[in-house]
């Protein structure tokens, strides 16, 4: 049976009340569509780690004295691995944005199993892991080049202001304990230089020719921290390394399976290329191929593979997703996904003298105002079990789950405004966080585990607020119930609903107009006190959009 609901009194004085008043905390959750689990994140500029369920409510803190440095993840077991640095300890020679100093692994309990220190005046970890199946775990660091040692490798020192130039390496560790550790693996980016400069110099030739190469004279930021890696994914199945350079606005795929000789040339391994890198896009111009039409990335972070955690026969296995910073001239972010050309055989295709593919990514996210997502560096984004994508726009202190729609399913604010708890209600300016990771409620661990039900981060928490609270754009597929009527409408509109079912208007910034149960009776949605415009409607489980003349 049908009902038609009638006359909704006194609106303006019912959105008082509403939970999206909420500025810190859960901001929105989307019950039905929402991939339940609990969010990690590692707040800078204070010690602890964070993880939280999708009601907001805080499950677990690891704390100690030490800062981000900058990557964190959670075990299957429940373990933590976390980069770190000492707070105000720097680095006499090598110090930039993301430089860490240690990774180590703790149990759920705050455990210390082992640690690793990687930071000298020659060489500095810094922003990201990868932990491996076999235990080990992929570091990424700076190393100390002289000019005079970039000279001797057809380096034009004349043509960059810099003192000395800090290029990237890969080091595989295999951890043994409290600061002992074996490094089983190196790949240096040193090694797989060329350079027109000088036919007398190594490696002579036309980049253009050899894009496997790195352009040793190519600096799209005149910075010693030439390449800025901010990401590293170790892919089991292919054994190869996916790695996000924003500096070059280019990721890089390099080969995992070659010994540690056979990474420093351009033969050996599965690929049969050495170290040479096996796939590269983002900016071609990086390899004097293209032109800037050609772009497609923008001060890039947290590139990653797509295929942990997803079924067999997901269409998405074998893509990449990352957060694209900078789009539009620095005013806007976006997440996007790819399909690399990769063959039957793990090869990445491409025509002699062409570009890498793809021309653009396979799927785009934006905010549906693209300024209000916007974060210049930091940032991450994930796909989870159920579609949705899970995305911390890092800058902004905000964790947000869109479906691939693009409709936002979750929402929440980390609620520490300097490293410090903050009240319900305060406008936040951003607690920035590297990035952050969701793990559904399935993950080995934290399914066996008892999680409380009273805690927050934030203080005044709205205790409440949960539920199923924010509204999707767009027809529900298959759906041709008349429930809006007449749709656009400068008056009235009649809401045809079953008794006990939800309405709920948002305006385009989120912000809940409207949120009660259908009651029975002939009544009307009164639309006075409503700004032009579109607003999503949900009734039940029902989705569609108003709009309001």
């Amino acid at each position: 049976m049908r009902y038609v609901l009638a006359s909704l009194i006194g609106l303006s004085a019912a959105i008082g009340p509403l939970h999206a008043q909420n500025t810190i905390g859960l901001i929105t959750n989307e019950a039905a569509f929402s991939e339940d689990g609990y969010s990690l994140f590692y707040p800078q500029a204070q010690s602890v780690v964070y993880l939280v369920d999708n009601c907001g409510r805080l499950v677990h803190t690891w704390e100690d004295e030490f800062l981000p440095g900058n990557a964190v993840y959670l075990m299957e077991n429940g373990d933590l691995i976390r980069c770190g640095r000492p707070a105000g300890a720097g680095n006499p020679v090598i110090q930039a944005g993301g430089a860490g100093a240690f990774v180590d692994r703790r149990t759920w309990d705050g455990e210390l199993l082992w640690r690793f220190t990687y930071n000298t005046p020659t060489v500095r970890m810094h922003h990201d892991v990868a932990p491996m199946p076999n235990g080990n775990v992929l570091i990424v660091a700076w190393e100390y080049k002289t000019l005079e040692e970039a000279a001797a490798q057809g380096m034009d020192t004349a043509a960059v202001d810099v003192a000395s130039v800090w290029p990237d390496h890969i080091i595989e560790i295999e951890p043994l304990g409290i600061e002992q550790a074996n490094i089983v693996w190196e790949w240096h980016a040193w090694d797989h230089l060329i350079q027109n400069l000088d036919p007398e110099l190594p490696n002579y030739g036309a980049i253009a020719e050899h894009p496997e190469r790195i352009d040793i004279n190519y600096f799209p930021t005149v910075n010693a921290d030439w390449f800025h890696i901010n990401s590293i994914d170790y892919n089991p199945e292919l054994d190869q390394i996916l790695l996000s350079l924003p500096f070059w606005n280019e990721i890089w795929v390099i080969d995992h399976s070659t010994t540690t000789a056979e990474a420093a040339t351009s033969s050996g391994g599965n690929s049969g290329r050495g170290g040479d890198l096996l796939y590269r896009w983002g900016d071609p111009r990086s390899y004097r191929i293209g032109t800037e039409a050609d772009q497609t990335l923008y001060f890039q972070h947290d590139a990653r593979w797509l295929g942990p955690g997803l079924a067999p026969d997901d269409e998405d296995r074998g893509r990449i997703i990352l957060f694209n910073n900078r789009l539009g001239d620095g005013t806007y972010s976006s997440v996007d996904i790819l399909v690399p050309p990769i063959d039957d055989n793990g090869n990445y295709v491409r025509e002699p003298g062409a570009v890498f593919g793809p021309t653009a990514p396979l799927w785009r996210y934006t905010a549906a105002v693209p300024e209000t997502m916007y974060s210049g560096g930091l940032s991450s984004a994930q796909r989870m079990p159920n579609g949705n994508v899970f995305i911390c726009s890092g800058q902004q202190g905000r964790l947000i789950e869109v479906d691939r729609e693009g409709t936002t399913q979750w929402e929440y604010v980390i609620p520490l405004q300097g490293g410090v708890p903050a009240a319900q209600g305060t406008v936040m300016t951003g607690a920035a966080a590297f990035h952050a990771k969701k793990y559904p409620v399935d993950h080995p661990f934290l399914s066996t585990i008892q999680h409380p039900t009273d805690a927050w981060i934030e203080l005044d928490p709205n205790t409440t607020f949960c539920g199923s609270l924010n509204v999707a754009v767009g027809e529900e597929a298959g759906t041709t119930r008349p429930v809006l009527h007449p749709n656009p409408s400068a008056g009235p509109v009649n809401v045809q609903a079953a008794a006990g079912e939800r309405i709920i208007l948002t305006d385009l910034c989120g912000r809940v107009v409207f949120d009660e149960r259908a009651t029975g009776g002939a009544q009307q949605l009164q639309l006075a006190s409503l700004a032009p415009g579109p607003y999503a409607v949900r009734i039940g489980t029902w989705r569609s959009t108003l709009v309001v003349e």
